[in-house]
């Protein structure tokens, strides 16, 4: 049996944005930067080991030029699960404990709620929630990872894992929750 080594993030990013229009939504400007710098910014006070940013390009990796952050990339055109697989397994070549996975296209996620889905490790993953609607972030322990690996398509965890009977949930404001779809 191979010890684990800790906390893994995984930042998706690789989406296609086709409800934005044309452009890149991750490299418009939002607030003065461009969207997923955002969550960039976010992630340099965690205590993780390694992260990655699941990605189809160069530029949407250039955002996250941080020495704990390598980009993975996916190839255009592939679904959710593509991007989900590479996170898992990204977190299972560093042999990681957790992935906390996050969406490069929320960008009021706070670092006090990243923090607290860090403190969460167990053998129970931890789903966001507001109100009633479960999303990301999501902190997934290393015993799932095989079981998630076969997702296809468009398919992303949330089903399998609000299905456990030992999932927790974190709650978030309705203000961390804005995803940004369109223009």
């Amino acid at each position: 049996m191979h010890t684990t080594v800790g906390l893994v993030v995984a930042v998706l990013a690789a989406g296609q944005s086709k409800r934005f229009g044309p452009a890149d939504k991750l490299l418009s400007f939002y607030h003065g930067k461009a969207l997923a710098k955002h969550v960039a910014l976010r992630l340099q006070n965690l205590p993780f080991v390694e992260a990655c940013v699941v990605t189809r390009t160069m530029a949407v990796a250039g955002l996250f030029n941080q020495p704990r952050i390598k980009p993975v990339f996916v190839p255009p055109g592939k679904g959710q699960a593509a991007s989900f697989h590479a996170a898992i397994q990204f977190a299972r070549k560093r042999r990681a404990s957790h992935v906390l996975l996050l969406l490069a296209d929320m960008p009021k996620l706070t670092p006090e709620t990243l923090a607290r889905f860090c403190a969460c490790r167990s053998h129970a993953p931890v789903m966001a929630r507001c109100g009633k609607v479960s999303l990301p972030p999501v902190l997934i322990p290393h015993c799932l990872f095989a079981r998630l690996s076969g997702l296809h398509g468009d398919s992303g965890a949330g089903s399998i894992l609000r299905r456990l009977p030992n999932i927790r949930f974190l709650d978030i404001t309705p203000e961390e929750t804005v995803d940004i779809d369109q223009r």
